[in-house]
């Protein structure tokens, strides 16, 4: 569980959230990330997903837009996202 690039988890067996420290309800970006984990819990309450990586790319598109709708601009890597959420029988 521990990565440098891991801000946080979501654990849908328990329906924890892990936020990794350093983090301040303060930081906008921060607060995204808390929102990213929480559209996990709704997102895995509400539907069957076709594999563990699927959710990624919703999530991380919402995330972006709530930055953008509050000024920040992030640089995340859509190729690399699109890839984490790549199901295996996409390939079929």
């Amino acid at each position: 569980l521990v990565d440098p690039a891991l801000f946080a988890a979501f654990d849908r067996e328990r329906r924890h959230i892990f936020l990794t420290e350093p983090w301040s309800i303060l930081n906008l970006f921060d607060q995204s990330v808390l929102l990213h984990e929480l559209i996990h819990d709704v997102q895995l309450s509400n539907r069957d997903w076709p594999c563990r990586g699927a959710p990624e790319l919703e999530a991380y598109y919402l995330q972006d837009r709530w930055l953008q709708e509050h000024g920040i601009r992030h640089p995340f890597d859509w190729d690399v996202i699109r890839f984490l959420s790549h199901c295996e029988d996409d390939a079929r």
